[in-house]
């Protein structure tokens, strides 16, 4: 009687969930409470295109965000806002 060795290969296909690049809301604020100087940081724009928009859009979500009175020195409403952009903002395609 021959022994036999039966090798089980068992194979996980597992679903890989490509995570995002972090998106940093920064946005520089002049002295005064009135948005007059507020615009976005380059650190902004930059992590707003590693996720897949274009300057010029990536430039447009930043500059809503950093210019929106509602948000000034509310930066989980900035989080959220950016958020809620990026869902309904189509990423540009290259």
């Amino acid at each position: 009687m021959k022994n036999t060795i039966s090798i089980l290969f068992l194979i996980f296909v597992a679903e890989l969930t490509y995570a995002a690049p972090r998106v940093v809301v920064s946005c520089f604020r002049g002295p005064w409470q009135e948005v007059i100087w507020d615009r976005p940081n380059p650190i902004f724009i930059d992590t707003l295109m590693a996720n897949g928009y274009s300057i010029t859009t990536a430039t447009a979500i930043a500059e809503r965000i950093c210019r929106d009175p509602y948000l000034v020195n509310q930066p989980q409403l900035m989080k959220e806002e950016t958020i809620r952009l990026m869902k309904q903002i189509p990423k540009d395609s290259n």
